[in-house]
């Protein structure tokens, strides 16, 4: 704000009125009266109004100088300054250029450590959204068949035959609500399956899923497979689900050897030393021929 005008004006006028009132205090009765009279006429012969005009005025002319550099001093003595860079033990000395080593890596494997963590939450997060997304497919193609087959029942007269209908309805709805029950599962079998880098098939859905779909009759079941309504959306997800899964297990992996690689050095134990040290090979002792014995 750079700026402010403020203004206030007010009248005032001699009023006529006449007041009473009463207050209980316990055993104590207060009464109050007054009158206040004024006289009007159709011709005024005086003025007593009042007027009261109030102007104020603020500007704002910024920060004075000094006053700035009384802050800039303030600020510069607050703010925290680097000591002393050396690693130092318990006692304050200077710790050994091996141990400031297994500091610094200590230190940067914690930093790794969190990052990794914030990446496993995220590529979780991401995998339960596309298991959701999968399961909502099927959800779809399941309350589809539903709708047909409930259809056909209520158009079958012969109770025999809506019998045979509700026994299909009944089928597929439980092949449906099984692979609800099986996709966080079969992913992570088809992500294990294909460990290698290759994606899974796109246009097949996995055996696992043993999936039922209606007849053309509605009164038998017939494999679920390619040329239903939702089964080309379903392939497609299947892979993005695998894909998911394949980077939480890349990341939970990575996070299980940093964190074993933490612990060992926590615990006074060079990992790095261990694999690259020098496996020393026994000689072989030389074997002493046999001499032939010269018979007698």
């Amino acid at each position: 704000m750079d700026k402010l005008n403020l203004a206030y004006r007010r009248m005032r006028s001699e009023d006529n009125n006449d007041y009473t009132g009463s207050m209980n205090l316990g055993i104590v009765k207060v009464n109050i009266s007054g009158s206040v009279s004024s006289h009007s006429s159709n011709t005024r012969s005086s003025d007593n109004s009042a007027k009261y005009h109030v102007d104020v005025r603020a500007t704002n002319h910024g920060t004075p100088e000094g006053l700035a550099r009384v802050l800039d001093m303030m600020a510069s003595a607050v703010s925290p300054t680097l000591v002393n860079s050396t690693a130092m033990d318990a006692d304050g000395k200077a710790l050994p250029e091996e141990r400031k080593a297994r500091t610094e890596k200590i230190k940067q494997l914690r930093q790794e450590i969190m990052q990794l963590e914030t990446q496993q939450s995220a590529t979780e997060k991401a995998l339960l959204e596309q298991i959701n997304q999968f399961k909502r497919i099927g959800s779809l193609q399941q309350n589809q068949y539903q709708s047909l087959l409930q259809q056909a029942v209520n158009k079958e007269e012969d109770e025999k035959e809506q019998e045979k209908i509700q026994q299909v309805l009944d089928a597929v709805n439980a092949s449906w609500n099984n692979f609800q029950m099986q996709v966080p599962s079969a992913v992570q079998v088809l992500a294990a399956d294909h460990k290698d880098g290759t994606q899974g098939n796109s246009e097949a859905l996995s055996d696992l899923f043993t999936l039922l779909a209606p007849g053309e009759d509605h009164k038998s079941t017939i494999a679920y497979a390619s040329g239903q309504s939702y089964y080309q959306q379903l392939c497609s997800q299947q892979d993005m689900a695998i894909t998911a899964q394949k980077n939480v297990n890349a990341v939970s992996e990575k996070y299980s050897q940093k964190k074993v690689d933490y612990n060992n050095l926590i615990s006074g134990i060079d990992t790095e030393k261990t694999e690259n040290a020098v496996q020393i090979a026994i000689p072989e002792q030389p074997v002493k021929e046999r001499q032939p014995v010269e018979e007698q």
